[in-house]
């Protein structure tokens, strides 16, 4: 391949300024909620920078309203309450970016290192999926 071509690797990112690369993660993985584009490795660094998130991964769900919802499978440090987790997790991230639908589970992967599919989990955990929203800040 010739110095400076690209090649497509389904992969969603850009150059910053210094030169570097940065991927926000697959475009096929990227949730579109009201019409804003949502990375879902970008919530799930959010999530994790909480002492009490221990794991999680967000993935959408088709809504007729907003096209998806950015939802959640979360594992929770023993004693943590979800729904203050998750908004207390959730705080930095624009509103368009925090999850709308919440499962706790024991662990993300069955064996700790196997890739988990977005799609298959929306599938497997969209019956069990409970309602998260948020205090709107007073002005």
């Amino acid at each position: 391949m010739p110095r400076g071509a690209w090649l497509d690797t389904g992969d969603e990112g850009e150059v910053g300024p210094d030169g570097v690369l940065w991927v926000a993660g697959r475009a096929d993985d990227t949730i579109v909620t009201g019409g804003e584009n949502v990375h879902p490795s970008e919530v799930e660094r959010a999530l994790t920078s909480s002492p009490v998130v221990i794991d999680a991964i967000v993935f959408g769900v088709d809504d007729p309203t907003w096209g998806q919802l950015v939802c959640v499978a979360l594992v929770l440090a023993e004693g943590a309450e979800p729904r203050s987790a998750l908004a207390i997790a959730s705080a930095g991230l624009a509103p368009f970016k925090r999850p709308r639908r919440f499962v706790v589970v024991e662990q993300i992967s069955p064996d700790g290192a196997a890739k988990v599919s977005r799609r298959q989990l929306a599938s497997t955990l969209a019956g069990r999926l409970e309602p998260m929203s948020y205090e709107r800040a007073s002005r």
